[in-house]
């Protein structure tokens, strides 16, 4: 099995990575920094997700690609009267073409096998506006990559193809400060850990969730309706 990670060289990606080459699958990151790539890791490189010809010639240099993790994405605080046109298009750039760009890419060589795996991340912002994690830009974006799951799903399931997505809440990671007030927002009063979101999008990845497609799980703590 060969899984491309996309954002694999930092935060959720490069922990989704660093758990799938343990665990012996062949990984291929693509991020536009690979210094911090795990060194167990097949193949790092260096492409920006918004740039479709780039992602495209990387996913064909990798080879059959039976599973894609699209975990690059940004976060930017803006509401929806400070976020300037450049920023606006830059988290859509990011956050939800560099998913399509993903996916239109590895698309094809899976349909060609006739069966293949792919989860998005998503986030709770999706399902709060925003609020907790980002702003009204990052809310939009995650909640539109929602969207491009569900349809995807529906478009690529006759093929043998599955599309789901995970929507985290707050990590815990260095640039995380005051958990303890994020965990109050949550029904588990805790944040993640970047292991949890992995071993969650590994899950839908591999054989346990071979009946399930078309679904976001809400790896947040309950925090989507708390």
């Amino acid at each position: 099995m060969t899984l491309v990670v996309t954002g694999g060289g930092s935060g959720i990606g490069l922990v989704t990575a660093r758990r799938a080459a343990d665990a012996g699958l062949r990984v291929a990151v693509l991020d536009r920094k690979v210094g911090a790539v795990p060194t167990n890791v097949d193949i790092a490189i260096p492409v920006d997700v918004t740039d479709s010809d780039r992602v495209h010639n990387a996913m064909r240099s990798i080879g059959p690609i039976s599973a894609l993790a699209t975990c690059a994405g940004i976060a930017p605080p803006g509401g929806l009267l400070d976020t300037d046109p450049e920023e606006l298009q830059r988290v859509f750039q990011v956050n939800v073409f560099g998913t399509v760009y993903a996916m239109r890419a590895v698309a094809p060589v899976m349909r060609e096998a006739g069966e293949g795996a792919i989860v998005t991340v998503s986030s709770v912002a999706a399902h709060r506006g925003g609020g907790l994690l980002g702003g009204t830009a990052y809310a939009a974006s995650k909640a539109a990559v929602i969207g491009l799951t569900k349809a995807a799903a529906r478009e690529l399931a006759p093929h043998g193809i599955r599309v789901n997505s995970v929507a985290p809440g707050p990590v815990a990671t260095p640039l995380l400060t005051e958990p303890e007030r994020f965990a109050r927002d949550t029904l588990l009063n805790r944040v993640a850990d970047a292991d949890e979101i992995a071993e969650a999008v590994l899950f839908l990845l591999g054989p346990g969730g071979r009946n399930i497609t078309g679904e976001t799980l809400n790896t947040n703590g309950g925090a989507h309706f708390a």
